[in-house]
């Protein structure tokens, strides 16, 4: 996935969360036991089990934010925050991705699409918080 995300950055900037998202689903397309496994393990009753799924997600959103740091996608953002929007995006997209392997062909893009517009929500709203909190200027609505 992080070839996915080095590529899309270097073509098209702007494609990098659909890029990624679709990289991420077809990872869990192909290696669907894996997956299921691990989303079950989750919540599951061992402890062990528990903590190694969460230490591998918490590499997989470590490896997210380095990329996202190191291709200046969102330069605006503090490591802190990116890091944070990058655990969440991850957290979101694994139990999505239980969803996306039992679905079917038009549901299939739909949670696609679903998944991109929650990331650049997520970091949109991010960079206009930092604004806020920097007593950056906020656009001005209605009046």
């Amino acid at each position: 996935m992080r070839r996915k995300r080095w590529l899309a950055a270097h073509d098209e900037p702007h494609s990098v969360p659909r890029r990624a998202c679709v990289a991420f689903f077809a990872f869990a397309l192909g290696n669907r036991e894996a997956f299921l496994s691990a989303l079950a393990e989750y919540h599951g009753t061992s402890p062990a089990l528990r903590e190694a799924v969460r230490a591998n997600l918490h590499e997989v959103s470590a490896e997210m934010a380095d990329d996202v740091v190191q291709l200046e996608l969102v330069p605006t953002l503090a490591r802190d925050t990116v890091d944070e929007v990058c655990t969440q995006i991850v957290l979101q997209l694994f139990h999505l991705s239980a969803e996306y392997i039992d679905a079917d062909g038009q549901r299939l893009g739909a949670l696609v699409g679903y998944a991109e517009r929650f990331i650049v929500r997520l970091f949109a709203g991010s960079m206009l918080l930092a604004q806020h909190e920097t007593g950056g200027a906020l656009p001005v609505t209605g009046t």
